[in-house]
């Protein structure tokens, strides 16, 4: 028998999905090359983004991400993503460039496996309430990989599976995310002895 997955997996994106924070203000002159910000980034190779003006500004997507992607949509499990970034257009454009293969091997965007898309700056708690409540998942089906360590509190608050991602240089990396998995199986065992 197959080891069990979550319902449903949020990620956030500033050093967890890239390597960085992706700031709007480094991209493009201040939003107005090409005249829309999100026109002014593209696809240098298959993990990194940069300003079609300035190739000194870049995105770097993790390298595992493509991998963990595939292996949410293999086991079915629901993909949120959950961020403070300020800019979602930006974000949303970032994520479209990069791709990874499904379920059927066919390579598609990013964009095109998530279900949940909440980027808005404000307590991760609260993206995490809303998609509870759209998803009707309950918080014991999720698991929530962040790389701050503040956001832990959403554990304790909502009762879903934190896994905090310590190496932000790297971002979520393979080992990282299995052992986020391991967590919250071994939560959900201890869940049905109390």
């Amino acid at each position: 028998m197959s080891p069990r997955y979550p319902k449903l997996v949020a990620l956030d994106l500033d050093r967890t999905i890239w390597t960085s924070y992706l700031n709007d203000k480094k991209f493009g002159d201040h939003g107005w090359v090409h005249g829309d910000l999100r026109n002014n980034l593209e696809l240098a190779n298959p993990t990194t983004i940069r300003d079609k003006r300035n190739h000194s500004h870049t995105l770097h997507l993790a390298s595992d991400i493509p991998w963990i992607i595939h292996d949410l949509h293999s086991h079915d499990v629901k993909i949120a993503i959950v961020s403070r970034n300020t800019n979602k257009d930006l974000c949303d454009r970032a994520m479209w460039h990069f791709k990874a293969k499904d379920k059927h091997g066919k390579l598609r965007h990013l964009t095109d496996f998530i279900k949940y898309d909440e980027i808005i700056n404000e307590p991760k708690q609260n993206h995490l309430r809303r998609i509870h409540g759209w998803s009707k998942i309950p918080y014991s089906e999720m698991l929530f990989f962040d790389s701050q360590m503040s956001n832990e509190i959403t554990e304790e608050l909502l009762g879903l599976t934190f896994h905090y991602v310590a190496d932000t240089k790297r971002a979520l990396t393979k080992e990282e995310y299995k052992r986020g998995l391991e967590l919250w199986r071994h939560n959900r065992v201890d869940a049905k002895h109390h």
